[in-house]
C-alpha cells in the first residue's frame, strides 16, 4: 500500500530482506539488467521515469494519456512497455529508452491485461477473468511498428514524400 516504499523479497525463501524508500509514487517496477536501470510507473499518471541502480530518478518522461487503466509494465534493451485495460478492450503502449512513443498496440482480448513480461523474444501477458491466464502473444506483435522514412536526394535531384511503414 505505500507507493514510494520497495519491499525486497528472497526469491528462495519469499521472505523479506529489506526496504528501500524512493522519492517517487509509483505503481510498477521492471529493471533492465544490460542498462543497469529500473522503469517505473508514476501513480495517478501515464508517466514514467528511469532510474539508477540506486534508485535515484535518472530522467522523467511525460506518458501518452489513453484513457486506459495503468496496469503492469516490462522493458528490454529497445523498448519500454505499458499494459493497460479499459472498457473499449487492452493497449500495449511502447517507448523506447529516450521516452519517444513509438506506438499503442491493440490487443485483441476480451479479459482485462494485467500484465506484461517478455523471455527472450517472446511476450508475455498476463489476463484476469475470474481467475489469471497467462497469454503468449507473438514478437510480431510487438514489431510491428510505424517508422517515418524521409528520403534525402545525396547530391542528386528530385524529390520524394516520406512514407510511413511498418
Amino acid at each position: 500500500p505505500d507507493h514510494k516504499k520497495l519491499t525486497f523479497i528472497d526469491p528462495d525463501t519469499l521472505t523479506v530482506t529489506g526496504e528501500k524508500k524512493i522519492k517517487l509514487k509509483i505503481y510498477s517496477i521492471s529493471y533492465n539488467e544490460s542498462r543497469n536501470q529500473y522503469i517505473v510507473g508514476i501513480s495517478g499518471t501515464y508517466d514514467f521515469a528511469i532510474l539508477d541502480s540506486k534508485f535515484k530518478v535518472v530522467k522523467k518522461y511525460k506518458g501518452t494519456d489513453t484513457g486506459y487503466l495503468r496496469q503492469g509494465k516490462d522493458c528490454d534493451d529497445n523498448y519500454i512497455d505499458f499494459a493497460q485495460s479499459g472498457g473499449s478492450g487492452n493497449v500495449i503502449v511502447v517507448y523506447n529508452w529516450s521516452g519517444k512513443h513509438i506506438d499503442t498496440i491493440k490487443v485483441d482480448k476480451s479479459m482485462e491485461i494485467e500484465n506484461i513480461f517478455h523471455i527472450k523474444n517472446n511476450v508475455f501477458i498476463t489476463l484476469h477473468y475470474f481467475g489469471n491466464y497467462v497469454h503468449r502473444i507473438g514478437i510480431n506483435d510487438k514489431t510491428q511498428l510505424k517508422y517515418k522514412v524521409k528520403f534525402h536526394p545525396n547530391g542528386g535531384e528530385g524529390e520524394m514524400k516520406n512514407i510511413t511503414v511498418k
